[in-house]
């Protein structure tokens, strides 16, 4: 079923005297009549005087099919004519999209469906409650984490948060089909990947670290002792999502912690971007096993292969 308001709503109080601020999510089905049944909140929120013309202002103006999703601010007791107007000038438009960004873990991402989606935590825990409706393979055992894709999503009308996270999931699987990614390569690329998104400096880093992080998978013999010792996992492992790990998150026992436990952990830890997908794919050719950012401004990175190097 539909939310309520998932037409247009107002957007709370009124924000200064004379204006009012209105939620509009679609134009989907107003042409067939639905605007007036779904939006007589503009008359409720005193922006204009009746819902018939404004109807009729909305029905007669080809460019209302325009009118974007987001949040507007109006003022009060406007010519239905005018407020149609203020709908579509962009000036007066807050953007409400849900926007995923590189890095994100899925908490992340859910916090921004519910403070600017309009959904309910519990709506989110419903549509997790099934995995393979949103498209996720068998190898990501039932956990999104990583398979929200980086971008911009835009709540059309009748949206549930199952369509939502279909989508985000939906343009992962894409993606790595199109980067030639065998389906049973998926899950740990993205593994990979978002280790390398949150460990690497700067965009030009992504293929070097990327070897660092084979090496140290494909070379237990190494000094590194088949230890990935990546800060990232360690913090996500415990909850948290940036800083540097204390020493009692160094000593947990969490499967993130790659100080203590070899190979890859269990999930991926964040959203990896396009490009960390691609180096992942294709690493830089070096023997290195250590990196170190020395300049936190600049992002520079220095790499070696041996901890004596390093230090």
């Amino acid at each position: 079923g539909e939310r309520p308001g998932s037409c247009g709503e107002p957007g709370g109080d009124r924000v200064r005297a004379g204006s009012a601020r209105w939620r509009w999510r679609s134009v989907a089905t107003a042409r067939q009549g639905g605007f007036a049944r779904r939006c007589p909140q503009l008359v409720d929120a005193g922006v204009v005087k009746t819902v018939r013309g404004f109807t009729l202002a909305f029905e007669g103006n080809s460019a209302s099919a325009t009118i974007k999703p987001g949040t507007y601010t109006l003022k009060l007791g406007m010519r239905s004519a005018d407020a149609l107007a203020a709908l579509l000038d962009e000036a007066n438009r807050s953007d409400n999209a849900i926007t995923v960004n590189a890095g994100q873990t899925a908490a992340q991402v859910y916090e921004r469906m519910i403070s600017v989606g309009g959904f309910t935590q519990d709506e989110i825990d419903q549509a997790l409650a099934d995995p393979a409706v949103l498209g996720l393979p068998e190898a990501a055992d039932g956990n999104v984490e990583g398979w929200l894709a980086a971008g911009s999503y835009e709540v059309a009308i009748g949206e549930s948060a199952t369509d939502v996270l279909m989508t985000m999931v939906g343009r992962t699987t894409a993606l790595l089909t199109d980067l030639g990614i065998a389906e049973a390569d998926w899950q740990e690329t993205l593994i990979k990947a978002s280790i390398l998104e949150r460990e690497a400096g700067v965009p030009d880093d992504l293929p070097k670290v990327a070897r660092v992080i084979l090496n140290r998978l494909e070379l237990p013999e190494a000094e590194t002792r088949g230890l990935l010792q990546m800060d990232s996992t360690v913090l996500y492992g415990v909850g948290k999502s940036g800083g540097l790990p204390t020493a009692e998150d160094l000593g947990s026992d969490s499967p993130y912690n790659t100080y203590r436990v070899q190979g890859l952990p269990p999930t991926p830890i964040a959203t990896p971007s396009q490009a960390a997908i691609e180096a992942t794919i294709n690493p830089a050719d070096g023997d290195w096993l250590y990196f170190v950012t020395v300049n936190l401004d600049t992002g520079e990175t220095l790499f070696s292969s041996t901890l004596a190097e390093q230090t």
